[in-house]
């Protein structure tokens, strides 16, 4: 089992910032679609997602290269087999690249070497187009032993869980892997499953919930989470509407665009833990001072 060390108020971002604002996007096309009883896939959602990688993704990367913004893209290894030019791009304009299972596998439904068998095939794609290996995981439906798997492969991060709003340290024994919690008001909630929601309602909520967090960065540090898809938000519309909130954010004081590395880098120098910068793959993970 392992522990959770929450940092509380040692926890604090890079003056002169006091909410962090981190983009994740999803990335995956059609990979996962689960067939029927008869073994049928159903051909007009498979379509519907390849569009991400197809022409949403190349909307998304245009935003964040107009408002000078990095993120983090979460690939699965089979779409970067089969779009190895959009990973490079990713790469190229110095965003974070890690990892989302090949298939987007559920993990929770897959037996533990099933379970390291996805990450390892999907780190070897990676780092075989980036040239680095990867530092960090989410998965599709973590399993009880995704985050132990993430220590195992020396990642510095997981990104899994809705528990928390900050960031924090799970650790087995001496080695430790920052937690990246994740929230529920992206893009999948409101767009999913041909949904045709008011984009300008996806606004909304984006808006209030960055509202809140910014806020509370009055009393303490804190950390606001968007996960999104290309599939769905890279949409006509639905683009227009995260151009919108990119503009609206960044007025505030005080916000700091940062990676998913970025973040879990500063946790653990908050934690007095020196992290090492793109861990070898199967070397030992951080260990606990």
């Amino acid at each position: 089992m392992l522990q959770e060390i929450f940092l509380g108020e040692k926890l604090k971002w890079p003056a002169p910032y006091r909410c962090a604002v981190n983009l994740v996007f999803n990335y995956q096309g059609a990979e996962g679609l689960e067939p029927d009883s008869k073994g049928r896939i159903d051909a007009e959602e498979y379509a519907r997602r390849e569009y991400g990688p197809r022409v949403g993704v190349w909307r998304v990367l245009r935003v964040l290269e107009k408002h000078d913004i990095k993120a983090t893209f979460v690939i699965c290894g089979a779409l970067a087999e089969r779009y190895p030019d959009s990973v490079r791009a990713i790469h190229a304009a110095g965003h974070d690249v890690a990892g989302h299972g090949y298939h987007h596998e559920k993990a929770w439904k897959l037996t533990e070497p099933q379970e390291l068998e996805t990450i390892t095939k999907t780190v070897d794609v990676l780092a075989g187009l980036t040239g680095e290996r990867i530092n960090g995981w989410r998965c599709c439906f973590q399993s009880h032993v995704t985050p132990e798997l993430g220590i195992g492969q020396g990642f510095m991060w997981n990104s899994n869980s809705f528990s928390h709003d900050l960031p924090y340290l799970l650790r087995d024994g001496e080695r430790i892997i920052v937690e990246i919690p994740r929230q529920p008001f992206g893009d999948m909630f409101i767009f999913q499953g041909g949904k045709t929601a008011d984009p300008d309602d996806a606004l909304s909520i984006w808006k209030k919930s960055f509202d809140t967090f910014y806020k509370e960065s009055n009393d303490f540090h804190t950390y606001c989470q968007f996960s999104l898809h290309p599939f769905l938000v890279g949409r006509p519309g639905r683009i227009e509407v995260f151009d919108e909130l990119m503009t609206y954010v960044k007025k505030h004081d005080g916000v700091w665009f940062a990676t998913t590395e970025q973040i879990a880098k500063r946790v653990l120098e908050c934690a007095g833990i020196q992290p090492s910068p793109r861990v070898s793959y199967g070397s030992p993970t951080m260990a606990m001072k």
